[in-house]
């Protein structure tokens, strides 16, 4: 029972941060990478992806200061960032 209530309790652990929304602190045009400040830890890391995929692509760049959402598929720090709206 108690390996059961474990493995919930981590479940619940990682589905709580699948998506965060946070704001850009900071923008690295060349790696297509931006830091996002998430509540009170420390700026996570994450690359932006393209809004379009194929032959055409659109590529919009965060700015600091702009609110996006991070979608962590682990429930990890590698996220994937998306502009929030």
């Amino acid at each position: 029972m108690r390996r059961l209530f474990n493995r919930i309790s981590r479940l619940e652990h990682v589905s709580a941060k699948i998506i965060r929304i946070g704001n850009v602190v900071e923008v690295d045009n060349e790696s297509d990478r931006v830091k996002v400040k998430v509540g009170d830890g420390d700026p996570i890391d994450a690359r932006w992806s393209s809004l379009a995929s194929g032959a055409i692509k659109i590529r919009v760049t965060p700015s600091v200061g702009q609110v996006v959402t991070l979608i962590c598929p682990n429930g990890g720090r590698s996220p994937s960032l998306r502009p929030a709206g």
